[in-house]
């Protein structure tokens, strides 16, 4: 299923594996594609946020960020 007019999006996923944050990014289409990029597990990362962009400038546009928040256990360093 794709979105209306000239919508499109991207997830954003940090890095779970390091004490430095780090983000990464993955643009998306559809909404298929967002489903599977926002559903399939990701070794040593997670989701942090969905961002959707509609309209192109200079016409009006808009964007609308889903953030997530995620606990991470991590084990003590020795």
């Amino acid at each position: 299923m794709y979105f209306s007019g000239s919508t499109h999006g991207t997830a954003v996923f940090v890095r779970t594996d390091t004490f430095e944050p780090s983000e990464y990014s993955v643009p998306f289409k559809t909404l298929d594609e967002m489903a599977l990029l926002c559903g399939t597990p990701r070794d040593n990362m997670t989701l942090e946020k969905i961002v959707l962009h509609r309209g192109t400038p200079p016409r009006e546009s808009s964007t609308v960020t889903l953030g997530f928040i995620a606990a991470v256990q991590r084990e003590a360093i020795v």
